[in-house]
């Protein structure tokens, strides 16, 4: 929950300063409310800036403090890309997941991006590759919220699939209990 108070903020503050001329307006996004403690750091009367266009579906966002941008990624074009503090963007990292040249199902780019306590950029698909590399066999993740289907399709697609359903795990702020699966992959 605190990543998501504290990735809306960053993207509130950039939708609201890092264009240094107006940008098109998004009348149709809204922010979903689950929790009232986020109303301490957004206004959710901010309006929505198009920062960049042309993306097939991207995911992040990560600020990076020392950099002065935010990154995030373009995953079908395995791509991160970067927009400064001034709202230039720039490619920031190709290839950002798969990294071979044999056709692969699924999506390619990385996601889930994070910096470690060292500051090094942390990305969805190097796990899956870290894990293979040391000797593990699979990897499971146990409690993925079943109406989290975006979550659902992203993990799919890294080759994920559902083997256990848990009733009623998770307390969603607006449908009430709803399951929770877990995920595997060979690997």
């Amino acid at each position: 929950m605190n990543r998501l108070i504290v990735t809306i903020l960053w993207i509130s503050i950039i939708f609201s300063s890092c264009a240094p001329k107006p940008s098109p307006m998004k009348n149709d996004a809204f922010i979903e409310i689950f929790d009232d403690t986020i109303l301490e750091l957004l206004d959710p009367e901010t309006p929505f800036h198009i920062l960049a266009e042309g993306f097939v579906w991207t995911e992040g966002p990560l600020w990076l403090e020392e950099q002065q941008g935010l990154i995030f990624t373009d995953i079908p074009n395995n791509s991160i890309f970067r927009i400064d503090d001034k709202g230039k963007l720039s490619l920031y990292l190709k290839p950002s997941g798969y990294t071979g040249d044999a056709p692969r199902g699924g999506e390619v780019g990385a996601n889930g991006l994070t910096l470690d306590p060292q500051g090094r950029l942390v990305m969805c698909q190097h796990s899956i590759d870290f894990a293979r590399d040391k000797g593990y066999l699979a990897m499971q993740f146990n409690m993925v919220v079943s109406t989290n289907e975006s979550a659902v399709k992203l993990w799919k697609s890294f080759g994920f699939s559902i083997i256990g359903t848990i009733p009623q795990a998770f307390r969603h702020q607006r449908l009430g209990l709803v399951d929770s699966y877990i995920m595997y992959k060979s690997l």
